[in-house]
């Protein structure tokens, strides 16, 4: 990461000036190539469970992507609503001692 060698780039999405130029990225998968837009990027510990899931209702799953909006380390205007797929991707963050930058997007199918 320090060499600027893997994943590196995902470190410039802690800047609202990065994400504004590239909002999406896109993965190669086997079953096919997915866009992946991103909507929040969050700085936790690196003992925090960034991804939770098996929501157990409605409110629990808008109120942890709100959380997640406003603990962004930028802004973007892509709507997540319960049902949507969700992915993280997490790097290590050397803002804090075993942190980590966690970046949270929806995925879709590359047209």
């Amino acid at each position: 990461m320090k060499n600027g060698f893997m994943f590196s780039a995902l470190q410039k999405y802690k800047d609202q000036s990065y994400h504004g130029r590239f909002p999406s990225m896109t993965i190669d998968t086997p079953g096919g190539n997915l866009r992946i837009d991103l909507f929040a990027g969050v700085v936790v510990n690196g003992d925090r469970r960034s991804a939770p899931s098996g929501w157990k209702s409605v409110l629990d799953f808008t109120g942890y992507v709100d959380f997640l909006k406003r603990a962004s380390t930028f802004r973007s205007g892509i709507a997540v609503k319960h049902g949507d797929r969700m992915i993280t991707l997490r790097m290590c963050s050397y803002r804090l001692n075993d942190a980590r930058h966690a970046a949270y997007g929806k995925p879709a199918p590359v047209k």
